[in-house]
């Protein structure tokens, strides 16, 4: 527990986080479902049915995640939108949250998605980030007590070489997720289709007026 209360300790006193306690403004956004929503789960009502088919309008898209628990979602939006912002005020959020109640909230866990490069599976990928948090568990332990929230930023910006096949690999990896833990990607919109999607619920972020 002393690890974990250090680990999260440095969220509100690094630089990087702490200041978007003050300089954070809430961004609105459009809550979609999955483009590609097997026929099966229709069948089984398992779709998004609190969504209308023009996507549900959100004041603040971290509202996705809290209010209309979509655990597992991307951010899309332009280069600026605030994507990786809104990561990191999450990441914030939780880690105050935790240190709290430690019970009943999740440990952000942040993931720089540019240096996934390789042929490393995602397991191994975060596997290797883990080992330089400083917590008593390590990925597969904590991840089997459902107990994290991933915030795994710049999907499009992986290495185009082999892209598409890791793509693959974090969608599945995503699906498969143990139940309790949360996964939230960004992605450029622009860079967000075919062989890039992880059918996942999207959120659109509104492109603030200049």
């Amino acid at each position: 527990r002393r690890r974990e209360e250090i680990y999260l300790a440095r969220f509100a006193l690094k630089q990087l986080y702490a200041q978007w306690d003050r300089l954070y403004l809430p961004l609105k956004g459009l809550l979609k479902p999955p483009p590609d929503i097997p026929m099966t789960a229709r069948l089984k009502g398992k779709h998004d049915s609190d969504i209308g088919a023009g996507g549900l309008p959100l004041n603040d898209i971290r509202l996705a995640l809290t209010q209309h628990h979509k655990t597992r979602l991307v951010l899309l939006g332009d280069p600026g939108a605030g994507k990786t912002t809104t990561l990191d005020r999450l990441a914030l959020e939780m880690a105050r949250q935790r240190l709290c109640d430690p019970l009943n909230t999740k440990l952000p866990v942040r993931v720089d998605l540019s240096q996934h490069n390789d042929s490393r599976s995602p397991a191994e990928f975060i596997s290797s980030t883990w080992e330089s948090l400083g917590l008593a568990e390590n990925y597969a332990e904590a991840v089997r007590q459902g107990k994290v929230c991933f915030l795994l930023d710049g999907l499009n910006q992986m290495d185009t070489q082999g892209r598409s096949r890791r793509v693959e690999n974090w969608k599945n990896w995503a699906s498969e997720l143990l139940e309790g833990n949360w996964a939230v990607f960004t992605c450029r919109a622009d860079d967000y289709v075919g062989s890039m999607q992880l059918n996942l619920p999207e959120v659109h972020i509104e492109t603030l007026a200049k």
